[in-house]
């Protein structure tokens, strides 16, 4: 299987206990901030702020760990 790379971020935090739009991260996400987005996709954890990856740009989200690519 493929990757396909949906945004560049910068990791915020790796910490189970940040908190991304009032909401702990837990042990499956980090904290990005969102630079750039090359594919718009449902968020994983969508707020009432956000809900597709194109309507974050310049705010941290709770990304999965396994879709985490660090260059």
């Amino acid at each position: 299987m493929g990757e396909e790379v949906v945004a560049s971020a910068k990791l915020e935090s790796k910490d189970p206990t940040a908190m991304v739009h009032h909401v702990p991260l837990g042990q499956e996400c980090w904290k990005v901030w969102v630079l750039d987005v090359l594919e718009d996709i449902a968020l994983y954890r969508p707020t009432r702020e956000f809900g597709t990856l194109s309507m974050a740009p310049g705010s941290t989200i709770a990304w999965p760990i396994k879709y985490i690519k660090l260059v």
